[in-house]
């Protein structure tokens, strides 16, 4: 399924917040209002409310996601954006529902304010992010992921190498004799992606930078 306005807000109807992409032709939504149901059941007993849920959503699988994205900012995306992902009932995860973020071409984002690494600016708008860092124990899993990027899929030398390897690749595809010319370009002047790196409005790898001191501060307030 395809996620569409506020997932997870009890006043709309499954058939209102998501976009079947298999099974179309059956009017069958129990699944996923079983998970609406379950994030926003009673949380007297947050044990029983973590196990309901997790009856429904692979919820580590969101945090990892969740904590990927945030950490590298990705600004088109669930908890600013109600679009850019998909839930998929894996039937390997007894039918639970697992996240599926798509369309990043705007992660490594750089925009003010920077996105603040702990959300604690996400309302209950975004019931899905509200509700699970509300609760000390998916808190302190998203943190343990946040941990976790920045020593694997974020670590700053793996990232820092990636983006030099690839700017290298495509220079001269885009400035120089054989580069971009105008109408066919969105680049104001060379300068601008001889800077993309270190320098620019934009520059990545002091975006990449930044984000680790940010994460890093962020952690060490909750005591990691």
């Amino acid at each position: 399924m395809e996620g569409g306005p506020d997932v997870g807000q009890c006043c709309l109807s499954p058939q209102d917040s998501f976009e079947k992409k298999t099974n179309e032709e059956e009017a069958d939504w129990s699944d996923i209002k079983a998970a609406i149901d379950a994030l926003h059941a009673s949380k007297s007993d947050a044990a029983a409310w973590r196990t309901g849920l997790e009856a429904t959503l692979d919820v580590d699988l969101f945090l990892r996601a969740l904590a990927i994205n945030t950490a590298m900012v990705n600004w088109d995306a669930y908890g600013r954006m109600n679009h850019n992902y998909y839930i998929y009932a894996d039937p390997k995860r007894d039918g639970r529902f697992v996240w599926i973020p798509w369309d990043m071409n705007e992660a490594l984002f750089i925009r003010e304010p920077t996105m603040s690494v702990l959300l604690g600016n996400i309302g209950s708008k975004w019931p899905l992010i509200r509700f699970l860092l509300d609760e000390p124990a998916y808190a302190a899993k998203y943190h343990d992921e946040l941990e976790a990027a920045l020593a694997g899929p974020f670590a700053k030398d793996k990232v820092d190498a990636k983006i030099q390897k690839y700017h290298a690749l495509i220079t001269p595809y885009v400035v120089g004799p054989d580069g971009e010319k105008a109408p066919h370009t969105l680049l104001a002047n060379e300068d601008e992606f001889k800077t993309a790196l270190v320098g620019g409005k934009q520059a990545l790898l002091t975006h990449v930078a930044n984000r680790h001191k940010a994460v890093k501060a962020a952690l060490a307030s909750v005591g990691k």
